[in-house]
C-alpha cells in the first residue's frame, strides 16, 4: 500500500504543479471531482480502466469517448499519460491525492462527524469551529454521517485525530469499568 501511495503522491504532485504552471487549478480540480463523480456512478469504468487484458489503446478511446469530452485539456492529457504508463490501477488513489493537495493548497481542512442525527446548521457551525480550533485552516469541509448506534455525541475525525464523544462509546466506558 506504501508504493500506491508513493506513486499517487508523485502523480498528484505533478499534476498541481502543472497545473498551477498553466494557471488552471480550479477547472482541473472540478475535472477531478467531475471524474470521480463519474467512477462512483459507474465502477465498472474503473474496471474496466484496471483491468490488464484490455489494451491501452481500447482504455485510451473508452476515455476519450466518455471523459475527454467534458474536461480541461490538461486534465485529458494528464490521465491520457496515466493509461499510457500503465497507471490505471492508481487512478482512485491519484484522484485523492491530487484532491488532498488541493485542499493543502488552499487550506481546506476535511472532517468527518458522526452523530445519532442529522445535525442542524447550528451544531454544523460549532463542528466546524472545533475543527478550526483543531487544525490551522482557512475553511471547512465538514462531511457528516448518521449512525443510530451513537445513542447520541458525535465522533469527529480530522486528520489522524479522533474525538469520541458519543454516547455508545461512554457506556462501553462504564461497562469496561464495572
Amino acid at each position: 500500500m506504501k508504493l500506491n501511495l508513493r506513486i499517487a503522491f508523485h502523480y498528484a504532485s505533478v499534476w498541481f504543479q502543472q497545473a498551477e504552471a498553466a494557471n488552471c487549478i480550479e477547472e482541473t480540480y472540478r475535472d477531478v471531482v467531475l471524474l470521480k463523480k463519474i467512477i462512483k456512478r459507474n465502477p465498472k469504468i474503473i474496471q474496466v480502466l484496471q483491468n490488464p487484458s484490455i489494451p491501452g489503446a481500447k482504455k485510451q478511446d473508452i476515455f476519450s469517448n466518455v471523459v475527454a469530452p467534458h474536461v480541461h485539456q490538461l486534465t485529458r492529457t494528464f490521465f491520457s499519460i496515466l493509461i499510457t504508463k500503465r497507471r490505471e490501477a492508481y487512478f482512485l488513489v491519484i484522484i485523492k491525492q491530487i484532491l488532498e493537495h488541493y485542499n493543502a493548497h488552499h487550506q481546506i481542512q476535511v472532517a468527518r462527524v458522526t452523530t445519532a442525527f442529522k445535525l442542524p446548521a447550528s451544531l454544523v457551525t460549532r463542528m466546524e469551529d472545533m475543527v478550526r480550533n483543531m487544525k490551522a485552516c482557512k475553511s471547512v469541509f465538514l462531511k457528516q454521517r448518521v449512525d443510530p448506534n451513537l445513542l447520541g455525541g458525535f465522533i469527529l475525525k480530522v486528520g489522524d485525530q479522533q474525538l469520541d464523544h458519543s454516547l455508545a462509546h461512554k457506556l462501553t466506558m462504564l461497562k469496561n469499568i464495572w
